[in-house]
C-alpha cells in the first residue's frame, strides 16, 4: 500500500515522522529514487536513524546496571556493535530486567529467554553486526526530536509520511527497559496527545 501511494509522488525528499522500525524507509528505499529524512525519539529508532544517517550513537551502560549487564558493555565502543546492542536489547529487555520481580508477565519462560540472550551475547552481536553492514539502505538526515517541531523545519516542496502511535504515551514504553539501562543523547519533546497530533497534521 505504501509502495503504491507513493508512486506518483513528484518530489524525491520524504520525510518520516515517527520512523519507528523504519518500515517505511525500508520499503520505499526499494523504488531508488528517493531521499529519506527520519525523525523520532525512543532509544530505539533514534539508535538506528542516527546510525544509518552517520552520526555518533553515544551510548553507554549506566553504572548501576554493570553487576546485570556488564558482559553488554565492550559491544558499544564501535558503531555496529552499540547499534547491535540495543537491538538485541529490545528484544532480550522487552519483559522487564533480569532478576526483577516486578518485571511484566514474569515467569519461567521469560527467565530462560533472557538467559539464552545472555549465555550467546557474543554470537548474537556477531550476527547483528553482520546484518546491519549489510543492509543497503542510508539516511540523508535524522532528527532526533519534537515531531511537530520538526514539520516546521521540512521544505514546502517534500513529501511527508507518518505512522503515529495510537496512545499517548504507549510509544515509549516499548522500550522504556532498554532506555533505563543507558546513558544516551534523549531528545527533547512533548507528549504526542490528541492536540499534537491535530497539530502535525495541520502543520503537513
Amino acid at each position: 500500500m505504501i509502495s503504491e501511494i507513493t508512486d506518483n509522488w513528484d518530489s524525491g525528499l520524504v520525510n518520516v515522522g515517527f520512523s519507528g522500525n523504519f518500515t517505511i524507509e525500508r520499503v520505499l528505499s526499494q523504488k531508488n529514487r528517493f531521499q529519506f529524512y527520519g525523525n523520532d525519539v525512543t532509544i530505539f529508532s533514534c539508535a538506528i536513524g542516527r546510525y544509518y544517517a552517520g552520526q555518533d550513537l553515544n551510548i553507554s551502560l549506566r553504572d548501576e546496571f554493570r553487576g546485570s549487564y556488564g558482559f553488554i558493555e565492550k559491544h558499544l565502543k564501535t558503531r555496529e556493535g552499540a547499534l547491535a546492542t540495543i537491538l538485541l536489547c529490545s528484544k532480550m529487555l522487552q519483559f522487564g530486567h533480569i532478576s526483577n520481580s516486578e518485571s511484566k508477565l514474569k515467569n519461567r519462560y521469560y527467565d530462560r529467554l533472557q538467559k539464552g540472550y545472555c549465555n550467546n551475547w557474543d554470537d548474537l552481536i556477531s550476527k547483528t553486526s553482520a546484518k546491519i553492514t549489510s543492509a543497503d539502505f542510508i539516511l540523508q538526515n535524522f532528527e532526533s526530536g519534537d515531531v511537530v517541531d520538526w514539520c516546521d523545519s521540512l521544505p514546502t516542496d517534500s513529501q511527508f509520511i507518518s505512522f503515529p502511535p495510537f496512545f499517548s504515551g504507549d510509544y515509549n514504553e516499548q522500550f522504556k527497559s532498554v532506555a533505563d539501562i543507558f546513558h544516551w543523547d534523549e531528545p527533547d519533546y512533548s507528549e504526542f496527545d490528541d492536540e499534537r497530533r491535530v497539530q502535525m497534521i495541520e502543520k503537513v
